[in-house]
């Protein structure tokens, strides 16, 4: 049997409290500096406040940037978490056999939602309002019970996961945009 495997990525929206972060991170890295210069009116320190305080805040502003990415293969779907295009942490792996429900985010499966219970609750979605129409749930079994699933999936990986799922609950959005 030929192997199955689909990805996709999403950028999560830069929230208002990231925000707050990058302008918080620029403040220090100009105070820093300047701190140096009226308290020790030194040079030599004014240099090493300048170097730090550009080399943490390059650190510090990467981390403020974060992408989900979607891997399937062969019935497995992966969430990784990348934070500053650099770190990779697997959040959540989802066997696609154990899909209970897969709808998207609508209010018209508000009720089929409602009489599933959840354990726990993941969002590996963008943020953005506007890209809502792109959202989906997936409602998964798990060993210490139900976990619900936000995220943006493709088309493409719709159809891979629909190969795979046996929930009679999957529902493909003809009204995506």
């Amino acid at each position: 049997m030929k192997d199955v495997f689909c990805e996709h990525m999403v950028k999560r929206q830069l929230t208002p409290m990231a925000f707050l972060k990058l302008v918080a991170i620029g403040a220090l890295m100009l105070a820093l500096p300047l701190s140096a210069i009226f308290i020790f009116n030194n040079f030599q320190i004014l240099f090493l406040a300048l170097a730090f305080s550009v080399w943490g805040g390059i650190v510090l502003i990467k981390q403020c940037f974060e992408e989900f990415e979607y891997q399937f293969t062969n019935g497995e779907l992966d969430f990784d978490h990348i934070i500053g295009k650099q770190r990779r942490k697997r959040v959540l792996t989802v066997d696609t056999k154990r899909t209970v429900l897969l709808v998207p985010d609508r209010a018209e499966f508000a009720e089929k939602l409602a009489a599933v219970s959840v354990v726990k609750t993941f969002d590996f979605t963008g943020g953005s309002a506007a890209r809502k129409s792109r959202r989906y749930v997936l409602v998964a079994a798990g060993q210490l019970g139900n976990a619900k699933i936000f995220f943006e999936p493709s088309e493409e990986l719709l159809l891979c996961i629909s190969k795979f799922a046996r929930s009679e609950d999957f529902h493909v959005d003809e009204r995506r945009d």
